[in-house]
């Protein structure tokens, strides 16, 4: 059973969340079976922030689907995976919210209800975002992407919540390709800490030991 799909907070952090290391297919079910794949899928190192998008996810679509954990393998570590198909969701998300379908790098956007959105809801969206994709980054913490002007929006969008970022780009010679950056100083970590509801606390334990910002928490 579907409940009303709306843009709420909840919904506005599952955004986030689709955008970091999240993924909506566009492809067919298989091979053989060519009709529409509906999936929507995020896996992670991370549990409670898998469980988290699970939770959230789960307020507006029934499902038999649970939290997976797929096996660490030679270098690799174990993740947690959460997978469902759901038509009315992909279509809500994909149509009516106009998020991207399959590799996401190339076209990726803030998108514009959420750049205009309240505040509550923009906290809400980099909470997701930062719980996926966000960490250390030098002293501190940040973002990196390989989107410049996804990067170009988050940056506007930290500094419509009063955190003022820094933007820098790099050249990597393993993929043969530009990364993107942003970092926060220490006054705008803290700040970042204290108005951003984080659900991913192994991250969050991670950032703390990192900064030593012991006294910081949500």
């Amino acid at each position: 059973m579907t409940k009303k799909l709306n843009f709420d907070e909840d919904m506005a952090y599952i955004i986030g969340a689709i955008l970091g290391d999240g993924y909506i297919s566009n492809s067919t079910k298989s091979k053989t079976d060519l009709s529409k794949d509906y999936r929507i899928a995020l896996e992670t190192m991370d549990f409670s922030f898998v469980d988290t998008f699970y939770q959230k996810v789960t307020k507006f679509i029934s499902t038999k689907t649970t939290i997976k954990v797929r096996a660490a393998k030679q270098n690799k570590v174990k993740t947690y995976y959460f997978q469902l198909r759901n038509k009315e969701l992909y279509i809500y998300l994909t149509q009516t919210l106009n998020l991207p379908k399959g590799a996401k790098s190339t076209n990726l956007r803030v998108p514009q209800f959420i750049i205009f959105a309240n505040k509550n809801l923009q906290k809400c969206f980099i909470a997701g975002l930062f719980d996926s994709d966000g960490g250390i980054r030098g002293r501190n913490i940040g973002f990196t992407m390989k989107n410049k002007d996804f990067m170009l929006d988050i940056q506007e969008l930290l500094f419509k919540i009063d955190i003022t970022s820094s933007k820098d780009s790099w050249w990597n010679k393993k993929y043969q390709r530009n990364y993107y950056g942003l970092r926060l100083n220490k006054e705008n970590t803290i700040k970042f800490l204290n108005i951003i509801s984080i659900s991913n606390t192994e991250k969050l334990k991670r950032v703390l030991k990192h900064t030593n910002l012991f006294f910081v928490g949500n």
